[in-house]
């Protein structure tokens, strides 16, 4: 597992073993349970959790409705960079959707590395550069595609686990009633 947390990492920062040696002393491999919180909402975000398998689902509560903030599959980090970096309470709950194990990396562990290791604060840089990307996509396929665009865009990159998602769960990531969801997936595949 943590082989596959570095060659994530390898193809985007250049560590040689000393380094891993440093880091791999600070991680945790966790597993959860399908339900289980990673992060109740109300407080700081101060873990990274680096999927290995399964999936986790971040959401906001609304009127007393979840809504959908994203998904997170194998290779995605799932944290509330925001509140990471500012050390305010995050409006996110992220929570198991299977049997999920992550590598976890708390601030303080990470900002204990940086004062001994300096280069290593590329590491923050890389982790919150992909929450901007990630965040970024989400936006222009709001601006730019139709509802069942994303859903076909959430397919094909995660066609495995989507089946196991949730309609509600789908729906209010795509910002969309469940029933517009029902009526996209006929419509998507209908048997002749």
């Amino acid at each position: 597992m943590i082989n596959e947390f570095r060659n994530h990492l390898q193809r985007q920062i250049d560590l040689n073993d000393e380094d891993w040696d440093l880091l791999g002393k600070r991680m945790k491999l966790l597993d959860f349970k399908k339900g289980e919180l990673l992060h109740e909402s109300g407080k700081p975000s101060t873990t990274m959790y680096f999927v290995v398998k399964g999936a986790a689902r971040s959401y906001l509560v609304k009127d007393g409705e979840e809504i959908t903030w994203n998904f997170y599959f194998p290779g995605g980090i799932a944290t509330d960079f925001q509140s990471y970096l500012n050390g305010k309470a995050s409006p996110l709950s992220f929570v198991a959707l299977d049997k999920t194990q992550v590598i976890a990396l708390t601030k303080a562990e990470i900002n204990a590395l940086y004062l001994k290791h300096p280069h290593l604060v590329r590491l923050e840089n890389l982790f919150s550069e992909g929450a901007f990307l990630d965040m970024r996509r989400r936006v222009e396929s709001f601006l730019l595609q139709s509802a069942e665009e994303r859903y076909l865009t959430l397919i094909e990159n995660n066609s495995t686990l989507v089946k196991k998602l949730p309609n509600k769960d789908i729906a209010t990531y795509l910002g969309i009633a469940p029933q517009s969801l029902s009526r996209i997936k006929r419509r998507l595949f209908k048997t002749h």
